[in-house]
Order: C-alpha cells, then structure tokens, then sequence
C-alpha cells in the first residue's frame, strides 16, 4: 500500500479595502473542490497577512461547502454551521495564525479574508494542507445531495444543468 502524501493549495491575494456603501465590503471569496471522485483530508489551514497595520483588522474565515459570497459571511462572530474556523488578525496579535482541522472531511472549501481599513490594502496568503482522499461508492452519493457541484437559485423555473441550451 503507497504512503499518502500531504498536498497543498496557495491563495496568495491582495485584500481589497472596505467600503460601507459598496458590495462585498472590503471580503474576497475563494473555493477549492477536490477533484472528481475524492474528497479532502483538511489537515490545517495557515493564514497570514503583510505589511503593518495599527488600526485594522483582517479577518480570516474558512467554510465547509461552496458558500456564495454574502454581506455578513465574513464578519466577526457572525457564524453558521458551515465555518470550520476563523481567525482575527490586527496589530496586537501578529499576522500569522494556523487553523488545525485535524482531518475534517469535504469535497469542497470556501475561504474568505476581509479588510476593515478603508484606505489600505494589504497583501494576504491562505495556505491549505490537505489529502485527497479517494472516496466509495457511497460517500460520492453522499456529497452529490450534501455538496452539488451545481446549485440551483430556490424558486427557479428551471432544472436544466447549466450547460444544457434553454429552449
């Protein structure tokens, strides 16, 4: 039997500054989904931030499953089932923080950072230390009702796939 190798997925990124009026509020939103027929080992999740900052915040936060991006996804202690962790960045506590999973399983994960400085930007890097595990017949129907590959809007008038032409 072959040793599992531990793998990798890098979003090096720059935060865009916040801004009340305008959507999605100083957040950006990353997903990453294992390939077809496996699932992901997440072993943990290092989260790091650039530059020096006194006044602001950086908020890193990382779901299980394709969140779409929301207003309230990415704010401080607004949570639902779906947050694996969550880290606050800010002057008093340094720019690198890790998120041990300890083996928590999923087909996909959503990741977003968000700024609270509404004049600076600042570089950011999530690193996720994964396997790709692969899965049996009964996990893949498992995550094909718990995490689609395609969701549907509630209340749409169609049940086409999205690459199917509409009549």
């Amino acid at each position: 039997m072959s040793q599992r190798k531990i793998q990798r997925f890098c979003w090096f990124d720059t935060v865009i500054t916040y801004d009340e009026g305008n959507y999605p509020y100083g957040t950006i939103w990353k997903t990453f989904r294992a390939k077809e027929d496996h699932k992901l080992e997440i072993v943990e999740i290092k989260c790091a931030i650039g530059g020096t900052f006194t006044d602001t915040r950086i908020y890193f936060q990382a779901y299980e499953g394709e969140i779409r991006a929301r207003n309230w996804g990415a704010f401080p202690y607004i949570f639902d089932q779906s947050t694996l962790g969550f880290v606050s960045v800010d002057a008093n506590v340094g720019g690198e923080h890790i998120m041990y999973l300890h083996g928590y399983e999923t087909k996909s994960l959503t990741m977003s950072i968000r700024n609270t400085n509404e004049t600076k930007t600042y570089p950011a890097l999530m690193i996720v230390y994964f396997y790709e595990v692969k899965m049996t017949k009964e996990e893949i129907l498992e995550y094909a009702v718990k995490q689609p590959r395609f969701k549907y809007p509630h209340g749409s008038s169609s049940t086409l796939d999205r690459y199917e032409d509409v009549p």
